[in-house]
Parts: C-alpha cells; structure tokens; sequence
C-alpha cells in the first residue's frame, strides 16, 4: 500500500495496541429516555470519530447530515509553520495530582458497557446553547467546563486540575483518499481546577490561532511516514500513565432520518472515545436532532468502580443542568422585562 493510501494518523493508534492499549471507539443509539439501543465499536486506527459514525450511519441505512465543515483554508506548508514557531503558545501542560495516580497497566480490554450515557431534551439543549451564548463561549467549551470541575474535583488533589486533549476536525481543508479515515489533528488545554467556560474558549481560540492543530499534524504524519517502527519507538517514549487528565471529544450537530433503520423516530446518538492510561477519562459530546448526549468511560488504570463512574457522570449533568437553568431563569427575566 502507498503512503498515500495509508491512514499514517492511523499508525499512532497501532502503536498503542503494541503496548496493549485498545484504540475501540464505541457509538451508541439511545431512545428518548437515554437508554441505549444498540453499540456498535470501531478501531481509531481506521477511522477518526466523525468517519467510524458516518460509517455506521450507512450501514444502518439512515439518511443523515453531519456537521458543517468550517472555513475552508488550506493547510499550511512546513516552512510557513516553522517560521511562526506555534510551539511558542504552547506552555508546558501540568501533569496531574491524583488523588490516586493511574497504574502502569490498565486499558487491555474497556468495553461498550463500561460507558456512562446521558441524553438531554431539546429543551435543555436549546437552554445549554443559549447559556453558552450568553457566555460568549462555544457549547464544546462549556460541557468540557462542566467536566473538568467534576473530574479536578472527584480525581484530583484539592485545587488541582490538568492537562485535556482536543480532537480537531481537518476535513475543511485536507482531503485524504477515503472521507472515514483519520483526519483529526488536536490541541492541547492546561486548564486550573475551577477553569470557566470562557477560560476554555479562550485557550481553545488561542491554540488554533496559533495553528498548533497543525503542527502536531504533520509532525505525526513525518513521524509516521518513517514507518511502524519509528512510530512504536516514539509512542513508547511518549505514553505515560496519567499524564494527562484525558481527552474531549465533540462530534457536533447531527441531523439524522432514522426512517428504515428500525429505530425509533426520536432516536439520538452517543459516542464515546478509547481512552487510554495516558488519557484517562473518555468520553464523548454531540448533538442530534437537537438533543445533546454525553458518554463517559473511564480507563481501568485509574481503578474505578462502575458506580464510581456513573456519580462523576451525575456530577457532570448537574454542573450542565444548573448551567441550563441559569439559561432558562435570564430568558424568564427578558420576557418579564418585556
């Protein structure tokens, strides 16, 4: 197979198999009450999460939308990237103090049922979109606020937070040789315990301003381009426990026909990333037809019970569902004033 033909993204994840990690990103679909339906698990070593539920979305048959590509610019060259020096904005990312830091071995097998899921209403939804406008801030911005204050709070030595991983979407400016592999790229967060919405949009901004989702990008591909092996070695050296407190995945708006698919009409999707001892906490955002869904796992290394897991998750939804009632209480104010 050419280079061309290869998803060298896709390298990286074979790495961590070889370190008996697994790459299996799992995608739900969840009735109008949250409940799951149906699971289905894709390798990240072939797909980035916006490919595997496209995937998954044709082989069920479902006429489907997925989110609207931003801007499309084109990607810069290695020398225009090297003569802006991004790594300048980007500061040493802070490991965390857990509370009880993750074991060397963990993430061999962390399967669909580990995985926390909760499904807002329209309403909620429409009331959390209105409180991040209100914020100035994006939706991704304010859920990953939500669940960094929980996890800081639940995982993490008093007043201490850490370091989050931010898949970014390329598609509006790459185009590689099939639309389902990996053409995600990402930043990097330092973000302090009590980290604020706009705190999180702000780094965000900052770090793609900078073009840092592009110069980790092609460092990955070069890296990769010198073979498996380069890659192995490298990863090896990279990847320890509880370096970072894990990774944030938003798979934005969704608008899905679930006619002939056998699901119900009000249907909803859920997705969840593999997680890894490196990154710890999993977990995964979208919206469909207007609901918001979350998914959380967290990586055997970090020795978690199940109810353990599922109390981070209500933590999470009430920091979310206090932000849509601050939404909802300004928009009564507004009509009364009115």
């Amino acid at each position: 197979m050419t280079a061309s033909a290869t998803d060298l993204i896709g390298r990286w994840f074979l790495a961590r198999r070889r370190q008996g990690v697994d790459d299996t990103m799992y995608f739900a679909v969840v009735d109008a009450s949250g409940a799951v339906l149906d699971w289905q698990g894709y390798p990240h070593a072939s797909h980035d999460g916006l490919g595997a539920l496209t995937l998954m979305l044709e082989q069920q048959g479902c006429t489907f939308r997925p989110p609207r590509h931003g801007r499309a610019l084109a990607p810069p060259s290695l020398w225009s990237l090297l003569k802006g020096r991004p790594w300048r904005h980007q500061p040493a990312i802070n490991a965390p103090q857990w509370l009880r830091p993750p074991a060397a071995t963990g993430n061999r097998r962390c399967g669909a049922e580990a995985i926390q899921v909760f499904r807002f209403s329209q309403a909620r939804t429409r009331a959390l979109e209105q409180r991040a406008r209100e914020l100035q801030v994006s939706l991704t911005a304010l859920v990953l606020a939500a669940q960094h204050r929980v996890i800081s709070a639940a995982l993490c030595q008093p007043g201490t937070g850490g370091g989050w991983f931010v898949p970014v979407d390329l598609r509006a400016s790459i185009s590689l040789p099939r639309f389902t592999m990996n053409h995600c790229s990402g930043v990097f967060l330092d973000l302090p315990a009590a980290a604020s919405p706009a705190h999180v949009h702000r780094q965000v901004r900052e770090r793609l301003r900078a073009g840092l989702h592009w110069w980790y990008w092609l460092q990955a591909r070069l890296v990769a381009r010198l073979g498996q092996w380069c890659v192995n070695v490298l990863y090896g050296r990279l990847a320890r426990p509880g370096r970072y407190l894990g990774s944030f995945s938003m798979l934005g708006h969704w608008q899905v026909d679930w006619r002939g698919s056998g699901f119900p009409a009000d249907a909803a999707l859920a997705c969840c990333g593999p997680g890894s001892p490196t990154y710890p906490v999993a977990n995964g955002v979208m919206v469909t037809n207007g609901a918001l869904t979350l998914a959380l796992k967290a990586d055997p290394s970090l020795g978690l019970s199940d109810s353990q897991v599922a109390a981070l998750m209500h933590d999470w939804v009430g920091e979310l569902m206090a932000q849509a009632d601050a939404a909802s209480a300004e928009l009564a104010g507004q009509e009364q004033v009115a």
